[in-house]
């Protein structure tokens, strides 16, 4: 749902295998809400917090620098 415009057929039937149909929107919802949010904030030139980097030196998340 990053990268294309929805998820893929076998990760939508693979992911559907462990979750309800209310635990899928709920997920499907948090991805898009997520991806609208960082569009936003990279469209403004939104920085995170300098606190934020601190965190993210101790316990780094892969492709964020």
């Amino acid at each position: 749902m990053v990268r294309e415009l929805a998820m893929s057929d076998a990760t939508f039937t693979e992911i559907k295998k462990e979750l309800s149909d209310e635990h899928m929107t709920d997920l499907v919802l948090t991805i898009a809400f997520y991806c609208a949010v960082v569009r936003v904030l990279a469209t403004m030139k939104i920085d995170n917090e300098p606190y934020y980097k601190e965190v993210l030196q101790q316990y780094p998340i892969p492709g964020v620098n």
